[in-house]
């Protein structure tokens, strides 16, 4: 089982993310959003990490609270996230506003196969095998 403090007052879930490209590793802070069905990182990442949307699989478009959003898909490296390591994950690249500091959300693609324990009261994620 892996565990994570999240801070309740910022009513948001914080999980920490290890993600790597052709120019090496980079450790960020994710969302954890049950609500989408897909894991997104921010294109700004990408790029640092030595990706672009040339290397992408396939464009993309995701529907959210501020309309639609053009991207692409894009096989990475390797991403490790809540005690797993997946290699060779497909991920949808798409720009984040900065004003938020949103580095990635963590989708259902990553979370169906696992336990999902939000325990609200006490600020604790746990997800298991």
């Amino acid at each position: 089982m892996h565990v994570v403090q999240f801070e309740r007052s910022e009513r948001i879930i914080w999980v920490p993310v290890t993600l790597w490209g052709p120019l090496g590793e980079q450790e960020l802070q994710f969302i954890l959003d049950t609500g989408t069905s897909v894991t997104v990182v921010n294109t700004a990442i990408i790029d640092k990490l030595g990706y672009s949307a040339k290397m992408g699989t396939t464009r993309s478009r995701l529907v959210g609270v501020e309309g639609a959003q053009e991207g692409y898909q894009l096989e990475v490296k390797r991403i490790a996230i809540l005690g797993l390591t997946i290699e060779s994950c497909e991920v949808y690249c798409h720009d984040f506003e900065d004003r938020f500091g949103v580095q990635g959300l963590v989708g259902m693609d990553l979370l169906i196969d696992r336990e999902i324990f939000i325990d609200g009261p006490n600020g604790v994620l746990k997800i298991g095998p």
